[in-house]
Formats: structure tokens, C-alpha cells, sequence
């Protein structure tokens, strides 16, 4: 992939992930003008916990607005920063924000209130949603172990059969529209291995992310950064509450700065 049109992909992403959160917050906007911000499925709340602990929709919907701002952000980054660098990690960093994309799908079970419906749209959010939880840990695992400069000339084979893969599971994995959870993920089969095998990936990422920098004998920022990026993404997809929110806006903000930050100081000085 040249650097011409890795550099258009970006943008392409940055463009529709920015039109997308207008459309999203217009929407918002509507509906508090005509005195219908939420539906009644939406306000409902769960438990009399401590505030930050407790269940609120609100926060889930601020966690799919900030997940829209965070990819406009990180691409952003991305483009000021590597835009004249040959850095596979970014291309698989890329392919990590399309998937984070996906799941703002969810915003449409919400402000459509479709929670208790039988409908091709939320069936088609509930894959979108699906789709994402299966390519994310794919992505991050391949931001590290297929960034050697060796692959390089293989970037668009593996983006095309990780693609393939995850759209083919998501066909495979039977949902189950009768259930919404908490985040307004429709429940879909298989989530503990799902979970399982994204927590693994994740691992195994870090481990060979430390590896690489021990043999290159350069400092565990990036490694550090990864984590934070790793784990701030998998709270962020289940936050339903202010404590979660907060931590997985931390996570994801301060991790990503210290991960591209350290690399992009790493491609400088090699």
C-alpha cells in the first residue's frame, strides 16, 4: 500500500466519521427540540448505587459520541504525524478505528428506540456491532505482530482476508434480537469465547510489542501505550456508567498519545 493512498483512506475515514457525528447530534437535537430526547426504553435506570457506579443510558450514549470524536481525533493524529512515514502500525491502527466505527452503530438502536423490535435495522446494527467486536482485537494483534517491514508488501492481502474473516464469523454467529443488553448490543452467541479470544489477542500483542522493543533495545512506552489502548477500548464498548466512561476516557486518550507519540519518535530516529 503506497503512502498516497493510505494517506486517502485516512481521510476518507475522518470525513465519514465527521458527517456521521453530525448527523448523530442534529438527531439529539431534534429530538430535545420536540421534547422527545429519549424514549421511554431509553430513561429506564437500573439499581440506587452510587452515582458513579450506576446504571445510565446517558453515559452509553456519550460513549458512542465519544468514540466518533476519539476516531476523528486519532486520525487526525495520524495524518499530521505519518503522513510521510512508511509505518505499517498505522495502517492496522486504521483498520482498528474502522472497526471502532462499527459499533457506534448502536446510536441508531437508540435514538430510533427499535430496543423492543423485530426489524432488519436492528438486525443490521446488531451485525455492525458484532463486526466490530470481532475485528478490533484482530486489528490491535496486527499492529504489532505484521508490522514488520517484511510484510509490508503483504498489507493489503492481510487487510482483505481479515476483513473476510470477520465479515464471514459475523454471518456464522447467530443474534439474538429478543435480548438488549445494557449498552444496546443486541446479544448475540458465542460472547464469552468472543471475549476470551479478544483478551488473548490483546496479550499476545503486548507480549511480542515488548519483545520487539527489548531486541530493539528501546523503552516499554509503547507497550504501556498499547495497553492503555487495548484495555480503554474494551471498557468503552460495555461503559454504562460515569465511573466506566471516565476510566475508558483516560485510558484511550492517554494511551494513544503515548503510543503514537513514542512511535512516531521511534520511525525519527530509525
Amino acid at each position: 500500500m503506497t503512502l498516497k493512498t493510505r494517506n486517502r483512506i485516512n481521510i476518507l475515514l475522518f470525513i465519514l466519521t465527521l458527517v456521521l457525528l453530525l448527523i448523530f447530534l442534529t438527531m439529539i437535537f431534534y429530538s430535545i427540540i420536540n421534547k422527545n430526547y429519549f424514549p421511554p426504553a431509553f430513561i429506564e435506570h437500573k439499581g440506587r448505587s452510587f452515582f458513579l457506579f450506576r446504571y445510565s443510558p446517558h453515559c452509553v450514549l456519550a460513549a458512542l459520541l465519544f468514540e466518533l470524536i476519539y476516531i476523528l481525533a486519532s486520525t487526525l493524529i495520524i495524518h499530521r504525524s505519518f503522513q510521510k512515514t512508511q509505518a505499517s502500525e498505522v495502517i492496522y491502527l486504521t483498520l482498528f478505528l474502522f472497526a471502532m466505527l462499527f459499533d457506534t452503530s448502536r446510536i441508531i438502536i437508540i435514538l430510533f428506540n427499535i430496543t423492543k423490535t423485530y426489524s432488519s435495522l436492528l438486525i443490521a446494527c446488531g451485525n455492525f456491532t458484532l463486526f466490530s467486536r470481532v475485528l478490533y482485537p484482530i486489528a490491535l494483534l496486527f499492529t504489532v505482530i505484521l508490522s514488520n517491514p517484511e510484510q509490508r508488501p503483504n498489507i493489503e492481502r492481510n487487510i482483505f482476508l481479515t476483513l473476510l474473516g470477520a465479515v464471514f464469523l459475523t454471518q456464522f454467529i447467530p443474534l439474538n434480537s429478543a435480548i438488549m443488553n445494557d449498552n444496546f448490543t443486541v446479544n448475540f452467541a458465542y460472547r464469552r469465547i468472543l471475549i476470551f479470544v479478544g483478551i488473548f489477542s490483546i496479550l499476545i500483542a503486548l507480549i511480542a510489542l515488548f519483545a520487539k522493543n527489548r531486541q530493539h533495545f528501546t523503552n516499554q512506552i509503547t507497550t504501556l501505550g498499547f495497553a492503555m489502548i487495548g484495555g480503554g477500548t474494551a471498557v468503552l464498548f460495555v461503559a454504562s456508567s460515569v465511573f466506566f466512561l471516565m476510566i475508558s476516557i483516560f485510558l484511550l486518550c492517554m494511551g494513544t498519545f503515548l503510543f503514537l507519540h513514542e512511535l512516531h519518535k521511534q520511525y525519527l530516529l530509525f
